[in-house]
């Protein structure tokens, strides 16, 4: 399936100059795989697809050959025919297209295909209301015909947007809008829909090529084009990828988020604020500040002074507090959640104890804890405390018939243990209580309730009546 907005480019590019020298070539970004696997959920999303060779491109890009590429730059297929592309390197012919692209870089290049500028692409079971509750699950008010900013993201959708930027689909512009095709993109990978990125990479090259003020994209990835073709690169001009370049935790911090309590929370410090603001509303990417200048006018619309900045980056540190305290709040719930049932559970188990004959009255221990929870007056009362042997310990293992033989514990009894343990495991009393006193005949069942049972009963009430509390 494909799809394309741009009918220009289906027609041969022109053979005409077009000066790249003062456009800036963008390298590329990839992953700290090891870190980011063990932190974030988007590294599954993409190894689904296996799409992680594409964020695990670290090679150094070479801007006179980049600009030699784009500047030569031509369409090698017409517009029945699979789309192609060549060009030509220090005198080496390049011939690029999905498939060659993609066995360049081991990724697939099959799948959907469409792309559009402005509108939102058309796509079975794609349904914007849908991913947008997804990426913007505590804002109900976002909606597609609004414009979309990312500062709200989560830290996994945030950094699977810097990689689409960067290494799918570069634009040259900040992150602080959200485009409705990088939400597309975002919804493919997220609902593991297979799309064509290596023709999605080639038509953004003739884009590139097109577009005056656009930067030059896939530095990294143009070098291993160029190794494929053997093009030669010794005494070129390598540009190494910055540390900035790769996300891992430091890159995290610096781009303001933290993790507490086992969470990724945005929340730069005040200093960071409008670093951070600037970065985002900017052309050039973060951290590329020995960019040359862009040479294009300022836009007619003025930038929100700094004082609005601060409020709004404000306002996003509190939103993202807001959501960690939440978060912090949902794990106490479910917590004490657990806690009910296992109280409920032991109340089942009281309660089943009480009604069979031959059972045994379970919980003496903790039902002391509930009755000084529930202020009972213990003294005068006769106390029993429980037996040495009532510990887990080495002697009441020997005592079991145990014994670690060559750092393992087996079961070897001695023989005059043997007929003392299997009474003990065939008895109703458990184990070593033997002097407990014998159980009296049982009373009458059409007797009135003792004394001893409606306070069981009484008992019983008010626990239930707490648990009923608690829950409320």
């Amino acid at each position: 399936m494909q799809s394309d907005s741009e009918s220009e480019e289906h027609s041969p590019i022109p053979l005409r100059s077009v000066t790249f020298v003062d456009k800036r070539v963008m390298g590329g970004r990839n992953i700290d795989l090891q870190f980011c696997s063990s932190e974030f959920t988007f590294v599954s999303w993409l190894e689904d697809l296996n799409l992680i060779p594409l964020v695990q491109i670290s090679d150094p890009f070479y801007v006179k050959l980049v600009k030699e590429f784009y500047s030569n730059l031509r369409m090698a297929s017409n517009q029945n025919e699979e789309f192609a592309l060549t060009s030509t390197v220090k005198g080496q012919r390049i011939f690029l297209d999905a498939r060659i692209l993609a066995s360049i870089l081991h990724i697939p290049h099959t799948g959907i295909y469409v792309f559009e500028h402005k509108k939102w692409p058309e796509v079975e079971g794609f349904h914007p209301n849908h991913i947008l509750s997804i990426l913007y699950p505590n804002d109900p008010s976002v909606h597609p015909n609004m414009a979309l900013t990312t500062t709200r993201l989560s830290v996994d959708h945030r950094l699977l947007h810097h990689l689409i930027v960067h290494q799918i689909l570069p634009t040259g512009r900040g992150y602080a809008k959200l485009s409705r095709m990088q939400v597309f993109l975002m919804w493919c990978i997220l609902s593991r829909i297979e799309y064509c990125f290596p023709l999605l990479m080639l038509k953004n090259m003739v884009r590139a090529f097109h577009q005056k003020k656009s930067v030059l994209p896939f530095g990294s990835i143009l070098t291993k084009v160029f190794l494929h073709f053997h093009i030669r690169l010794d005494g070129e001009v390598a540009t190494k990828l910055k540390k900035e370049d790769i996300y891992n935790k430091s890159t995290l911090n610096r781009m303001g988020w933290k993790k507490q309590q086992g969470i990724w929370t945005y929340c730069p410090r005040a200093d960071q604020a409008p670093r951070i603001a600037r970065e985002e509303q900017e052309d050039n990417p973060p951290w590329e500040k020995d960019a040359p200048a862009q040479t294009a006018p300022a836009p007619t619309q003025t930038a929100p002074s700094s004082s609005t900045s601060d409020f709004d980056r404000m306002m996003e540190v509190m939103q993202s507090q807001f959501a960690s305290m939440q978060a912090s709040f949902d794990g106490q719930l479910k917590e004490i959640k657990l806690h009910l049932g296992r109280l409920s559970r032991d109340h089942q188990v009281l309660h089943r104890a009480f009604h069979q004959k031959k059972s045994v009255l379970p919980f003496g221990s903790i039902l002391t804890k509930v009755f000084l929870h529930f202020h009972i007056r213990l003294d005068g009362e006769v106390a029993t405390k429980l037996k040495k042997e009532d510990t887990y310990n080495k002697s009441t293992l020997n005592r079991m018939g145990w014994k670690k033989q060559q750092g393992i514990w087996t079961y070897c009894p001695r023989a005059d243990q043997a007929p003392r343990i299997a009474r003990e495991e065939q008895e109703d009393n458990p184990p070593w209580e033997q002097d407990a006193p014998a159980q009296t005949a049982p009373a009458p069942t059409q007797t009135a309730p003792s004394s001893s049972t409606s306070d069981f009963d009484r008992m019983m009430e008010v626990m239930q009546s707490q648990f009923a509390s608690m829950q409320a």
